[in-house]
């Protein structure tokens, strides 16, 4: 199946790949919690603002149509396996630790890899573990030793090791960071960082850059809450786009920023002046319509903007040709 599906993406993107053979690009994946396509401003929304991923796809590839599944272990399986569910699901929760995902793909062809945000995929029968899937390290929510909460106080296993947090810490500055000493340690590379994020899901609370709600309806707070969370993803995307130029690495780096399935159906939002549910959950549009944006200064021209129909099964083989690894044998 990985074999048919092919480039697809690689080819809409006309990488240059214009590294020399013996240092392929670093790359960053990164996957939002629960946020589709028109909860972005560079797609078109007037509601939720999100500057740095704008200049992302105003200075890469933007793809217009590109469907995850309409909730969160699926698509995760889908996207680190390269396979259809019908294949490989199990239940939620559970990514059958025998699957050959992208993390054993890049650490096969020689990357430091590392996995930072919400996991979620180690439940019965045989589920997995980072270690399972070729992850030299990782700081990860929802995790087996850790507990329930992911935002404020968060409950995170970094190395098989539960941190000391407190009332004041934000979980999303904790992984944020540490993909950052991950890239900062590998600055040399090449690097795999996948940042499959813990925003922008329920519960919706405010971030460290809310403002005191003005208005005691917890609706209104809850979508006012969420534009903030939306806002503050944009935020830690630009925090390690931030490092990577830093580091003098941005030009040999393609950084990937994707979401898994459609918004929380608790919410509705404007998009253009009328009002949407969310749709997370359901085999419809808004379920599992959702943003890619791919960008590389020097490997993807700027301002492609691509109408090519494109699904997480060609994620995987995408990053394959872009790191010259050999595709798994399924």
């Amino acid at each position: 199946m990985i074999g048919m599906v092919g480039l697809c993406l690689a080819s809409s993107l006309f990488l240059t790949l214009t590294h020399a053979a013996d240092q392929p690009p670093n790359i960053i994946l990164i996957m939002a919690d629960d946020s589709a396509v028109d909860n972005y401003s560079c797609y078109g929304s007037d509601y939720f603002q999100t500057p740095r991923l704008d200049k992302l796809a105003e200075t890469g590839a933007k793809f217009n149509f590109c469907y995850s599944q309409p909730v969160c272990t699926s698509s995760r399986v889908k996207i680190m396996t390269g396979r259809d569910n019908v294949r490989n699901y199990v239940i939620f929760g559970c990514l059958d630790n025998k699957e050959k995902t992208f993390g054993s793909m890049l650490k096969d062809a020689g990357y430091a890899t590392a996995v930072a945000g919400k996991w979620q995929l180690h439940g019965a029968p045989n589920g997995s573990v980072p270690s399972d899937h070729g992850f030299d390290t990782f700081c990860l929510w929802n995790f087996p030793g850790g507990g329930l909460s992911r935002f404020w106080n968060p409950s995170l296993i970094q190395d098989g090791r539960l941190l000391e947090t407190k009332e004041t810490d934000y979980g999303p500055d904790i992984v944020s960071d540490f993909l950052i000493d991950f890239i900062k340690e590998n600055k040399d590379g090449p690097f795999f960082a996948y940042y499959p994020m813990i925003l922008v899901h329920n519960p919706f609370l405010p971030t460290p850059d809310s403002k005191p709600s003005k208005t005691e309806d917890k609706k209104v707070q809850a979508l006012e809450n969420y534009r903030d969370m939306v806002s503050y993803a944009d935020k830690m995307v630009g925090k390690l786009v931030d490092t990577l130029d830093e580091l003098g690495i941005r030009d040999n780096t393609i950084v990937i920023f994707t979401a898994d399935n459609g918004t929380n159906r608790s919410l509705t939002y404007p998009f253009q002046g009328e009002q949407r549910p969310g749709e997370k959950g359901l085999a419809t549009e808004r379920g599992s319509h959702v943003p890619l944006i791919v960008n590389g200064p020097g490997l993807v021209p700027e301002g492609i903007v691509s109408d090519d129909l494109v699904d997480f099964s060609d994620i995987l083989p995408t990053l394959a040709e872009i790191a010259d690894a050999e595709l798994p044998d399924v």
